[in-house]
């Protein structure tokens, strides 16, 4: 207990009094006042109100965990009651002090993926677990199946056997595959499965599991579970790769699609490249063969270079040149036609590509 003086803490509060007014005394645990007069504790409770109004209330709602739930034992074979009881035990030990909330379920007996759903559905959870144990005389086996609440589908399975062994024996089975099994769990529950393709040949357009989910450079969710990654471009050969998706991992895949040569490619190239040297020599020739005869400009067809009738000594004599000139560029432009005339003969297909622009069709 204490009076009540000049800036005088007691309990986290600050009383400035006159020395003459100690007309109450506080609890310096609590705070709390005694009241020996109201001139002096009007003032404490005032404060004291003032102090609870302007208080932060800080109630942080810890984050929401997602719900597992935990089928019952499925036994395959025969098991006693304690050998459950003890199993059940161990299970629960191992999966206890994860990431996740756990529910328990009665034993789940379905196996179709749609049964699997309603089950998760119905408890609110985004996985289930399935442990089922064989039990052949002293030989035991434990599986733990968890089922992805989505698509129905096992993502996760963990089996342990154990041969000639007791009660205690394999409880302690049981216990150690649960608990590796939550260090999964941990992962699936906190992030998703990421999947992150590049192109090394440009736009590349990406198919998983036959679904198209885009041109890369891309970055998708995906399911856990085994995926097949389709990868394809025009006038490339495709790929096809396959990954398992983990929680919290991001799968990173690069493709470099190989070029294909189509049935007279080689032939078409030749053509047009014969075809653009021919057409400029040609039109070189014919312009060698109009010159031809033509006197030579500037000042050198006067004077003394006229001849009699005016016939100037400097004149162009190009007919050889644009004769041998222009007969080679008909035969270059002639290859070129004929190649691309016996590969247009042979037939191409079209092809057509989606694009973010729209089509692009290829002939």
């Amino acid at each position: 207990m204490s009076w009540c003086s000049d800036s005088e803490q007691l309990g986290g509060l600050v009383r400035n009094r006159a020395a003459d007014e100690r007309f109450c005394r506080l609890d310096a645990r609590t705070g709390a006042a005694v009241a020996w007069g109201v001139r002096g504790c009007w003032r404490v409770f005032v404060t004291l109100l003032v102090w609870l109004a302007l208080s932060p209330q800080v109630s942080a709602a810890p984050p929401r965990r997602k719900t597992v739930v935990v089928s019952g034992l499925v036994v395959h074979g025969t098991l006693g009651e304690d050998w459950r009881k003890l199993l059940a035990e161990q299970l629960a030990t191992g999966l206890a002090r994860g990431n996740f909330a756990l529910v328990q379920s009665a034993p789940v007996t379905c196996v179709e993926a749609a049964c699997l759903r309603q089950i998760c559905s119905e408890h609110g959870a985004a996985y289930l677990i399935v442990p089922q144990v064989t039990s052949d005389t002293h030989d035991h086996q434990v599986t733990l199946e968890v089922v992805d609440a989505r698509t129905g589908e096992v993502v996760v399975e963990a089996s342990e056997p154990c041969a000639v062994c007791g009660m205690h024996e394999f409880g302690e089975v049981v216990a150690d595959q649960a608990a590796r099994l939550r260090e999964r769990l941990d992962a699936l529950v906190v992030d998703p499965p990421m999947l992150a393709v590049r192109g090394a040949s440009g736009e590349v357009v990406v198919t998983v599991d036959g679904q198209g989910v885009g041109i890369t450079p891309l970055l998708v969710e995906v399911s856990p579970g085994r995926h097949q990654v389709h990868a394809s471009k025009v006038g490339h050969h495709p790929e096809r790769r396959q990954f398992l998706a983990v929680g919290g991992v991001t799968e990173t895949m690069s493709f470099s699609l190989t070029p294909v040569l189509y049935p007279g490619a080689r032939r078409r190239r030749w053509g047009w490249a014969s075809l653009g040297v021919g057409l400029p020599v040609l039109g070189a020739g014919i312009t060698l063969l109009a010159v031809d005869g033509t006197s030579a400009p500037g000042k050198r067809c006067q004077g003394d270079n006229l001849d009699r009738v005016g016939a100037c000594r400097y004149e162009h004599t190009t007919l050889a040149a644009g004769l041998a000139v222009s007969i080679g560029g008909v035969i270059s432009a002639t290859i070129g036609v004929v190649f691309l005339a016996t590969h247009r003969s042979t037939g191409t297909r079209a092809r057509v590509q989606a694009r973010r622009d729209g089509l692009r069709v290829w002939f």
